[in-house]
């Protein structure tokens, strides 16, 4: 299903920009249109994946992880920014459209958003948005690769998760005075 969504953000209105523009020369209403939002339109989908990977896996964000919310926020605002803003022929060059089917279709979109900033600044924005991505998810693997070592250190009090794993009856988990749990048990 995911799969399904991202596709669609991206593919969709990609698709029926191409067909619009290109294959009905203009004859399709909002052709223009879905350029732009297929353009742009998959960068929100790396942000909530980041979003929703950093809540792995019992939902909720440790405080000291909310910086990897911000990150992605604020790193997916200013790439999508960057990339809706540009002139039609840099607009193109973001679509799952081939480099051949790119030339047809790059003189055909109009964006009117296109013109308000230097194509400088523009860049700028879009290439500070990329790197604050990157950064959300260099976090998101350090906070994972966290939660991984806390959980095999035998955070939990009542060591449930580590029985669920072991060969041995839970009557034989008993503490010994010295084990973790995780010593305390044969792996699968």
């Amino acid at each position: 299903m995911r799969d399904v969504l991202a596709a669609s953000l991206v593919h969709l209105p990609a698709g029926y920009g191409y067909f619009a523009l290109v294959i009905q020369h203009g004859a399709l209403p909002f052709g223009s249109a879905a350029v732009w939002l297929g353009a742009w339109g998959w960068v929100p989908v790396i942000g909530l994946f980041v979003l929703i990977s950093v809540r792995f896996p019992d939902g909720k964000v440790s405080p000291r992880w909310r910086v990897v919310d911000w990150l992605a926020v604020s790193g997916t605002a200013l790439f999508a920014l960057g990339i809706a803003l540009h002139t039609p022929k840099r607009l193109v060059d973001f679509l799952p459209v081939p480099g051949a089917k790119v030339a047809l279709l790059a003189p055909l979109v109009e964006n009117p958003l296109s013109g308000l900033f230097p194509e400088r600044l523009l860049s700028q924005v879009q290439g500070a948005g990329l790197s604050l991505l990157i950064l959300a998810c260099v976090a998101l693997a350090s906070s994972l690769t966290s939660g991984v070592r806390g959980a095999t250190r035998g955070s939990s009090s009542s060591g449930s998760h580590i029985q669920a794993a072991c060969l041995r009856p839970p009557s034989s988990m008993a503490h010994r005075p010295g084990t973790s749990s995780v010593n305390r048990c044969t792996w699968l």
